[in-house]
């Protein structure tokens, strides 16, 4: 397991103590990590036995039931269409299936313009329809009967069916000025008609991106069992058996559990350094997803900044250009910490090799820390979801924090090792949310075939 590596400023005590005090709350020990994986097993459990007597939920983790109650079983064959809207970008996929296997595979990437993104919901959605109208008529795909649409909508919704789905709160980029309570598939239905497609797609699912993940890593191996986001936000969802899950139905059902906002009801109170409080105080959305605030690609960032502007308010006599270059909020990128902690040059950050040696050795202090937290807290999270599923799996990962930032995907690797008994094989699956929501488009297809 990879460990914190020793920190040593030469001849310079009093300085290195100052850091070390700085860093500090961020360093976890073995009983604060153990504590964490406890927290998560008791807000698991707790949520999933409220669900089922009918009690509300006062925990941070959603735990919702996205009612996909199977995967891939190979005999969905044809063509299916897949919409992935994360935030500003959005993806659009076209896949042709036969015997289990893609056999051809289309993809295209959009940006919503700045003005879809702050108003109404029937704006943003009738740009999605418009765009999806170009990318079927570009390609010809449309023939004679509709495309299954599967749509990923990775905000935070209350699912009532594996085609319905109520938003909560708007979050990320989104400044839309309604829409709150409402139903979205029933909104993307009616864009459609006002698009004139309706004779051309046909939208049978809604998901989140944690769940298309967990799909299109069950079609590359069928051990897998959980899917996991680790991006500019978090979240995991896993199969659970149904008497452990508030589905509707015999068999299983895959829970999202959002644990982004496990921290929202103060479970982990404990753990927030000021720092982090006062990130959350700051951010766009307070009080909210706090847990995600911790290392997610969003914010990792903006911690590493605010200790390094921290330590050189309390007179650490870091360069001036480096102090200056990041007096801004959210100036400092994850990708460069990716960057410093590698070791290597990157065109965001000043190149180290020019730092004087305490800049150098206390902004790669400060990454390294912020990363190892991050890591052992995904782990410490991914452990408590194997010891509910309890036995040996494979995880599907997407994201750009675990793809792009390498010393955290290997601490995660490491940390989970140490923390966990049960055997977990991470497989890496790119555009999983947008795959994965033509795969469910597939599943939902066949469903209604064999109800018939």
């Amino acid at each position: 397991m990879d460990k914190l590596p020793e920190f040593h400023l030469p001849d310079k005590p009093l300085l290195q103590q100052l850091v070390h005090e700085e860093l500090l709350p961020f360093i976890l020990n073995k009983s604060a990590v153990l504590a964490v994986m406890d927290v998560f097993k008791k807000e698991m459990a707790d949520n999933l036995a409220r669900t089922q007597t009918g009690h509300k939920n006062t925990s941070g983790l959603k735990m919702g039931n996205t009612y996909l109650t199977e995967f891939l079983d190979g005999t969905e064959n044809g063509g299916f269409m897949g919409l992935d809207l994360g935030g500003t970008n959005f993806r659009v996929t076209y896949i042709e299936l036969a015997d289990r296997r893609v056999v051809r595979e289309l993809l295209h990437k959009d940006t919503v313009p700045e003005a879809a993104m702050c108003g109404t919901v029937d704006e943003l959605m009738d740009y999605i329809a418009g765009s999806i109208n170009r990318f079927i008529d570009k390609e010809s795909l449309f023939k004679e009967s509709r495309i299954p649409l599967g749509f990923t909508f990775s905000l935070p919704t209350v699912q009532q069916a594996l085609d319905s789905a109520t938003l909560i709160v708007w979050t990320k980029n989104f400044r839309i000025t309604n829409g709150l309570g409402e139903e979205m598939v029933a909104k993307f239905r009616s864009s459609i008609t006002r698009r004139q497609l309706q004779h051309k797609v046909d939208v049978v699912a809604i998901l989140n991106d944690t769940t298309g993940t967990l799909v299109a890593g069950n079609y590359k191996n069928q051990r897998c069992k959980v899917g996991v986001i680790i991006a500019t936000g978090s979240n995991a969802c896993y199969m659970e058996n149904a008497t452990g899950s508030n589905a509707n139905n015999t068999g299983s059902s895959v829970i999202e559990t959002d644990w982004g906002a496990v921290a929202d009801n103060g479970c982990i109170d404990w753990l927030l350094t000021g720092i982090d409080r006062d990130l959350d105080r700051d951010s766009n959305h307070p009080d909210s997803f706090r847990f995600e605030k911790l290392f997610s690609g969003f914010y990792q960032g903006e911690i590493v900044r605010k200790i390094l502007v921290d330590l050189s308010r309390k007179g650490v006599p870091l360069l001036p250009e480096v102090v200056s270059r990041y007096d801004h909020p959210y100036s400092l990128t994850t990708k460069t910490v990716a960057a410093v902690c590698e070791g290597t040059r990157h065109s965001e950050v000043i190149d180290l090799r020019q730092c004087d040696e305490v800049t150098d050795l206390v902004l790669r202090r400060i990454c390294e820390v912020v990363t190892h937290r991050g890591a052992i807290l995904v782990a410490a999270a991914t452990a408590a979801l194997l010891a509910r599923i309890g036995h040996p799996t494979v995880i599907a990962v997407d994201g750009s924090l675990y793809d792009h930032h390498a010393i955290f995907r290997r601490c995660l690797h490491g940390y989970l090792g140490a923390l966990s008994p049960i055997e977990a094989e991470f497989i890496s699956v790119p555009d999983g949310s947008v795959l994965g929501a033509a795969l469910v488009a597939a599943i939902a297809q066949r469903q209604t075939r064999n109800a018939l």
